[in-house]
């Protein structure tokens, strides 16, 4: 069901906006999830739950493919094939993206660039704790 909220928008405003908040909920979910009685760290942070720098964003970045005729400063794609935005770096738009642990964190992987890559959010958020194998969500 559509919140109250919603009700009074054209109907496909009312289908976008029911988009949104079901995908808002569910990341809030995501943060607060809750496993084995602690907080489970959230996706897009370091190993003890921190932001990752600048020059870690500037050179997951720089990981991304780059795809000719297109500014590679602005629009790349990530492992999968999914497009990516620089400037959508941690949002959960259309080219969000986020800096993944290749070897999960609850496996106990590092913070090293080697075992960071740049992913769509929506792949970021398909992988999960997957490793070795696992697909892509977003193509």
């Amino acid at each position: 069901m559509i919140p109250s909220m919603f009700s009074e928008s054209p109907p496909e405003m009312q289908e976008h906006a029911a988009v949104d908040f079901v995908n808002t909920v569910r990341y809030i979910i995501s943060i607060f999830a809750i496993q084995g009685g602690a907080m489970v760290r959230q996706p897009n942070t370091t190993t003890t739950g921190g932001a990752f720098n600048e020059l870690t964003i500037f050179l997951m970045w720089n990981k991304a493919t780059e795809v000719p005729g297109y500014d590679s400063s602005k629009y790349r794609k990530d492992r999968c094939g999914t497009w990516i935005e620089r400037a959508s770096y941690g949002t959960l738009g259309d080219r969000g993206w986020e800096i993944d642990h290749i070897k999960p964190v609850a496996q106990r992987g590092s913070d090293e660039l080697s075992n960071l890559q740049p992913l769509h959010w929506k792949n970021n958020r398909g992988k999960g704790d997957s490793y070795p194998n696992w697909s892509c969500t977003v193509i």
